[in-house]
């Protein structure tokens, strides 16, 4: 659900910088960040360690989210820096 929720996010502010809104977009990248980041919290807890199906989906999982929130950021920076200029 939390990456859902992100996805949704992310597809939105998307939108949000096709129409050129920079402000908006941050904002939804910023909710979109938000539940990627309790996503990464939750494959660090504990119990996704006692199923060898969660420890295989961490494994490959966390890379891949790690580089989608480093894309996020730079968008994001990319964002500021052209709302700035205007």
């Amino acid at each position: 659900a939390l990456l859902y929720r992100g996805n949704e996010q992310a597809v939105q502010a998307v939108q949000a910088l096709e129409m050129g809104d920079y402000t908006l977009a941050i904002c939804l990248f910023k909710r979109a960040l938000r539940e990627l980041n309790l996503t990464l919290a939750r494959l660090s807890q504990p119990d996704v360690a006692e199923t060898p199906l969660a420890i295989r989906y961490r494994e490959y999982a966390m890379p891949r989210l790690f580089d989608l929130r480093e894309i996020w950021l730079r968008v994001m920076n990319e964002c500021r820096s052209t709302g700035a200029e205007e």
